[in-house]
């Protein structure tokens, strides 16, 4: 995870590079503001990509088997005719004819890897193997300080949470159309519910999954 602060205070009014000799009034108005940002960066959560079929035995269903290069995953693709985003781009189930080598599989297009039910017996290739898409989040705020006498301070803030109203998506096996499973219709969509991002000490969500804008005043003395 990446988490960047920024504070800028602009060099205007009294005492600062520009216009520090500025009367009161003037200074009053251009001096005084603060820009602060947080960027935050993450990868995406793993998970584990399923079979639909419980080839091990008939208390769960076995990961898929993964024939060919594991393709983590992590960017989001869109193709046209799907709602939202997808993390694999693939062409159905495939299920006929009988002599394919990759029946029951799922082909990744443009590549040579296949998402497939394992033979009988099998428990397929793992957990965790595929990697859920990148988190990113920026916020950002103004700040005006006044001055309005030697003992008392004011402060107006004006704080955007997601300023960029990025939409970070779920991967398939929490979104709200979508799933893991290699069987499903819906294999490795992503939609339709944005998230915001996890914290770093928990899974909790933290944050705005879409932009959010707070006003607030503040006194000092």
């Amino acid at each position: 995870m990446l988490l960047t602060n920024v504070l800028y205070e602009l060099p205007l009014g009294k005492g600062k590079h520009f216009a520090s000799g500025a009367p009161r009034w003037a200074d009053a108005i251009i001096g005084g503001w603060q820009i602060t940002g947080i960027f935050s960066y993450q990868s995406g959560e793993p998970y584990t990509i399923n079979s639909g079929a419980r080839t091990a035995n008939l208390g769960h269903n076995s990961s898929a088997l993964i024939v060919g290069p594991n393709i983590p995953g992590g960017d989001l693709i869109f193709v046209p005719g799907v709602e939202g985003p997808v993390m694999y781009k693939t062409g159905g189930f495939i299920t006929t004819p009988l002599s394919d080598p990759h029946l029951n599989c799922q082909n990744v297009s443009g590549t040579q890897t296949y998402f497939c039910i394992p033979p009988p017996g099998q428990n397929g290739s793992g957990r965790n193997l595929a990697q859920g898409p990148h988190f990113w989040n920026l916020d950002a705020g103004l700040t005006k300080n006044f001055r309005l006498t030697e003992r008392f301070k004011a402060q107006l803030r004006a704080e955007f949470f997601n300023v960029l109203n990025h939409p970070n998506f779920d991967n398939p096996r929490n979104a709200s159309t979508g799933s893991p499973t290699v069987t499903s219709t819906v294999f490795a969509q992503t939609c339709c519910v944005t998230s915001s991002l996890a914290s770093s000490a928990n899974v909790n969500a933290i944050g705005e999954p879409m932009r959010v804008l707070q006003l607030g005043l503040k006194i000092n003395f």
